[in-house]
């Protein structure tokens, strides 16, 4: 389905994804193809997901089957993935290459010692981070589980401790490789790194230590709001109770394991320790882009579920309570894939069913421009003010409003979304030559009174040629901190 981002069909945006630190996309695009090909996408992807289900499962230990099940399917239908296939479709094999080299870099880390091991997972780290920046939450997530489920084994607390610093280091490695393959890149292209863009990395030189610490208290409880509190997922009532309820058994498991295996006071505060930086740990991009959040910055999260598997694996069913535990879990857990997988299959039929009412309006709009006199196709600049999801044409149908109003790029309403996307709608799904006014230019027109006194389209005067230029009037709020075109 093509929508927002993956409008642009052909993936040669190059230069941005360069500016953004995103500097092996264009290799990575040049050797699958630029041209979006959803089944390429999809295959390449479902590739990339199966060998990182595989190397999660290494890390954690897994030994019931069942655990194995619930893993496979938490990291598969986890909500992030459909955000990405609705509105960035042309970044999920991307992102699930991101995902295989986080997880690769933590199986290195934690699973190989020698000194090859951490040179690969370097090297990994590198590459994820020149992919999709927040997947390193992915790799510190997977850290955090490995040393709790070390723990919960009985390992010495100093060994593990000392191991979770040299994972630490060792993440520090990558990430300083990575900025010199950054610096280089930018180098030999000429590009800037963005400075306009929240996806930036410019950002980061702004961060005090006054900021680092408000921002990771900020980072620390809106992962346990999303988790625990506000899901975005369908049945949101039900899904925190089921959340809250796992959290709960897991966490008396940790201390009936604890108390089982007569853990030392040093690995009681690694546990703790671990079990409170992990909310942190799986949101550090939140603190190093200044407080941003993004819908495709939460896969993470998934691996709070995982830990209710980790615990559930490690339980033994001695006794009355943990033999309830140990039937519960399952069912409990079954109930949140259950719920994935419905709030997946509805989301994309909404975004089908919005995208044809797209084609329905970009149709119609084309039809309408060309019955303009003096309008000459592909010739006449053409500038579209304001945005096609507050036009009063425009039917918002709340019963489809089913995730949280946060969802950027897949909130909208049509197709189309940014200012860029019409332009890449005419072309690339049309097929039709549209002149449209380049975005710099664009918003001296803002204050036009000539266009201000238009009405809206699809009303009469809703499209005019102005000093040579046809404007397209589609909302009434044409402020500039309100015009969604970027």
């Amino acid at each position: 389905m093509y929508s927002h981002d993956s409008l642009m069909v052909v993936q040669n945006d190059w230069y941005w994804q360069v500016s953004i630190g995103r500097i092996f996309n264009p290799l990575y695009v040049k050797l699958r193809g630029q041209i979006l090909a959803p089944m390429n996408v999809a295959l390449f992807a479902c590739l990339f997901l199966i060998f990182s289900v595989f190397f999660v499962i290494q890390i954690l230990h897994l030994k019931k089957t069942v655990s194995i099940v619930l893993c496979c399917g938490f990291l598969t239908t986890f909500e992030t993935i459909t955000f990405v296939n609705a509105g960035f479709l042309q970044s999920m094999d991307l992102d699930m290459l991101a995902l295989l080299f986080s997880v690769i870099a933590a199986w290195f880390f934690t699973e190989k010692k020698s000194i090859w091991g951490y040179i690969a997972g370097i090297l990994s780290v590198t590459l994820m981070l020149g992919l999709f920046q927040s997947y390193i939450e992915v790799t510190i997530m997977l850290i955090c589980l490995s040393l709790l489920r070390d723990v919960l084994d009985g390992g010495d607390a100093k060994k593990l401790f000392l191991k979770g610093l040299r994972c630490v280091a060792l993440l520090i490695l990558g990430g300083i490789l990575y900025y010199i393959c950054l610096k280089a890149a930018l180098h030999i292209t000429g590009v800037v790194a963005t400075e306009n863009s929240t996806n930036g990395l410019v950002k980061m030189k702004t961060l005090t230590v006054a900021k680092v610490f408000s921002l990771a208290k900020d980072a620390w409880e809106y992962t346990l709001k999303y988790v625990f509190i506000d899901s975005m997922i369908f049945h949101k009532t039900i899904s925190k109770w089921v959340y809250r309820l796992l959290g709960l058994i897991s966490f008396s498991g940790i201390i009936w394991i604890s108390w089982k295996k007569q853990l030392k006071i040093g690995a009681a505060s690694l546990l703790l320790f671990l079990l409170l930086v992990m909310p942190l740990g799986g949101n550090i991009v939140y603190v190093l882009s200044l407080g941003f959040k993004h819908s495709l910055m939460n896969y993470s999260f998934v691996f709070f579920s995982l830990l209710f598997v980790l615990v559930f694996d490690q339980l033994a069913a001695d006794n009355r309570f943990l033999n309830i535990a140990c039937r519960v879990v399952p069912l409990l857990c079954a109930v949140l894939l259950l719920n994935h997988v419905l709030f997946a299959n509805q989301w994309y039929i909404r975004t089908d069913l919005y995208s044809r009412a797209g084609m329905s309006v970009m149709t119609r709009l084309v039809s309408d421009m060309e019955e303009i006199e003096g309008y000459e196709v592909g010739k006449t600049p053409v500038l579209i003010l304001g945005h096609i999801d507050d036009n009063p044409a425009s039917f918002w149908n709340d019963a489809y409003e089913i995730a949280s109003d946060f969802l950027v790029g897949t909130s909208h309403h049509h197709a189309v979304s940014y200012y860029q996307t019409y332009k890449w709608y005419f072309e690339n799904i049309l097929g039709y030559s549209a002149n449209l006014v380049p975005l710099k230019d664009a918003a001296s027109y803002l204050d036009d009174p000539r266009c201000l006194s238009m009405p809206i389209y699809p009303a009469q005067g809703g499209i005019q040629i102005i000093d040579g230029v046809m404007v397209i009037r589609l909302s009434e709020d044409l402020r500039p901190e309100n015009f969604r075109w970027s």
